[in-house]
């Protein structure tokens, strides 16, 4: 029941980011305290302004979570938070009462979320702001008392403080509770990032040395006299074989490395995807038969529509990467691939997919897929043989030409891997 509600309001951090998710905690949290100190006012009867104010907030954030979580963009939610946490801020400290009330512990508040969710320069310039705008309120205060009112008696003022430091005590324990949580977050992943980056090259040293021994082991051979002309053959497409492993390898490293280094450039030509998607089943045609499976591919569009404005290269690499993982992973049945065209009002893209009757994907597994070095997992006890570079650079593909990729996986039971790329079907 928790992780539904859990679902239902913030959506998943998978699905977000960590930080998205954060704020959209954080914004339903400042409405609950909104409506508390509403509340809280309205028992204490201290004034429709005061009243009014609080509603108000409570409202303006339920709108900015509503648009934040309908139209993802959450981005609105952190510049939102703050920037009417300080119109609060200066609006509370005329007409509650000034320093005398609760509203000064909102600063520590503000200045705690600005310092967690903000980067070097935006922190510097928020907390220089927020303490100048806190001096000036002082000053205010101090050299016009008159403008400031008195609580009706001593109770109210001692149990809107007391209320205060509980709503703001408890907002900031949940704040602290996430600056550790960041912390031990990117911890941990900096921790994983060395253990499978160890573990890759560990495994480098094998997959390389596999075929290298390969070729040399079977030139050896062919020094030997006596061989027939079918063992010559034989042990040259074996040869060919560890050399064309080989070569796949060090360009899926040297691929990484050019996205690592943000060297690798979309390169923008016409391309007919029919064609390509031809290429690819005659190329996997015979792999797959070999493994009595059926291979199907499906085009969504016409041979005279099927022409995009694209980078071939990465398209292909994509789809090959997928079937190729798909044939690895599957050893019956059958293996499926295609694309569709969906449109929307504002768009058009080209939904490709590659589907399997595989071993399939552990649901907590199937975002670290799309991690580098991930195949390298050494407690991967279904990790074979390959690099695990495959997906990390089809993913960074897909990014690079304005598409997302995503898995959806049932253990046992097969896998589809979808892509999206923009139809454009003219050169800008």
């Amino acid at each position: 029941m928790k992780n539904k509600i859990s679902q239902y309001f913030f959506k998943s951090p998978s699905e977000i980011g960590s930080e998205n998710y954060i704020l959209m905690i954080c914004s339903v949290v400042i409405v609950v305290i909104g409506f508390l100190g509403t509340l809280t006012n309205f028992i204490l009867m201290l004034g429709w302004k005061t009243i009014v104010s609080t509603a108000l907030t409570t409202v303006i954030f339920t709108i900015v979570y509503l648009y934040s979580r309908i139209k993802a963009r959450y981005v609105v939610s952190r510049y939102a938070i703050t920037i009417v946490s300080l119109v609060i801020l200066n609006i509370q400290w005329f007409i509650n009462y000034g320093s005398s009330g609760p509203v000064l512990y909102l600063f520590v508040v503000i200045e705690s979320f600005i310092i967690i969710f903000f980067n070097k320069w935006e922190q510097i310039f928020g907390s220089v702001f927020l303490f100048l705008n806190v001096s000036v309120l002082f000053l205010i205060e101090y050299y016009h008392p008159e403008i400031f009112g008195k609580y009706p008696s001593e109770f109210d003022r001692l149990f809107d403080l007391y209320m205060g430091i509980i709503i703001y005590f408890v907002v900031s324990i949940f704040l602290i509770k996430i600056a550790v949580w960041f912390y031990s977050n990117e911890q941990k992943k900096a921790q994983l990032a060395e253990k499978l980056k160890s573990a890759f090259l560990a495994n480098m040293s094998h997959e390389i040395r596999t075929p290298m021994n390969g070729i040399l082991g079977f030139a050896e051979l062919l020094k030997e006299p006596g061989h027939t002309g079918d063992e010559q053959q034989n042990y040259i497409k074996l040869i060919e074989k560890s050399g064309n492993r080989m070569l796949s390898i060090i360009n899926d490293i040297i691929d990484i490395s050019k996205i690592e280094a943000g060297l690798m450039k979309v390169n923008l030509q016409r391309s007919d995807i029919n064609e390509q998607m031809e290429y690819i089943y005659a190329f996997f045609k015979p792999e797959v038969e070999a493994k009595g499976m059926k291979l199907v591919v499906k085009n969504g569009l016409p041979a005279d529509e099927s022409v995009v404005v694209t980078d071939r290269e990465k398209v292909f690499a994509i789809l090959t990467n997928l079937v190729k993982n798909a044939v690895k992973y599957s050893e019956k049945g059958s293996i499926e691939f295609g694309y569709n065209l969906v449109r929307t009002k504002q768009s058009a893209v080209l939904q490709f997919y590659v589907k399997d009757t595989g071993i399939g994907i552990p649901k907590e597994r199937q975002d670290a897929i799309f991690e580098r070095f991930i195949q390298a997992d050494i407690s991967d006890n279904m990790a074979r043989q390959g690099a695990g570079l495959g997906l990390a650079i089809s993913k960074a593909y897909v990014e690079d030409l304005g598409g997302i990729i995503r898995v959806e996986s049932e253990e046992g039971k097969g896998s589809v891997f979808y892509f999206t790329l923009p139809y454009n079907t003219t050169m800008n």
